[in-house]
C-alpha cells in the first residue's frame, strides 16, 4: 500500500492524520484511551503515561511497557533512563 499525501486523502483520513495508531498489547483491539494523570497525582506531568484498553480493560505503562495493577500508577519517565 502506497502512502498518501495530505492532498490525496480523504476527509475521513484527514481527521486521523497526526494521530497515534496503537492497539491493546493484550488483545489487540484499536479501542484504547491514553491517560494523563491529573493535578495532584504524584506522577503527574504534562502528557499521557498510560494506555487503557476499553475492551479487556487492561493498563499498560507508556515508558515501562508493562502491564499495571489495579492499583498501580506509571512512574514518571526519568526512572527509566539510564545515567
Amino acid at each position: 500500500m502506497k502512502n498518501k499525501t495530505y492532498a490525496e486523502c480523504s476527509d475521513k483520513e484527514k481527521v486521523q492524520v497526526g494521530a497515534i495508531k496503537e492497539t491493546c498489547r493484550s488483545c489487540g483491539s484499536g479501542n484504547i484511551v491514553f491517560v494523563q494523570y491529573s493535578y495532584p497525582h504524584p506522577e503527574r506531568h504534562d502528557g499521557w503515561s498510560e494506555v487503557l484498553c476499553v475492551g479487556c480493560k487492561k493498563r499498560f505503562g507508556r515508558w515501562s511497557g508493562r502491564e499495571l495493577g489495579e492499583n498501580e500508577s506509571e512512574p514518571k519517565a526519568n526512572k527509566y533512563l539510564v545515567n
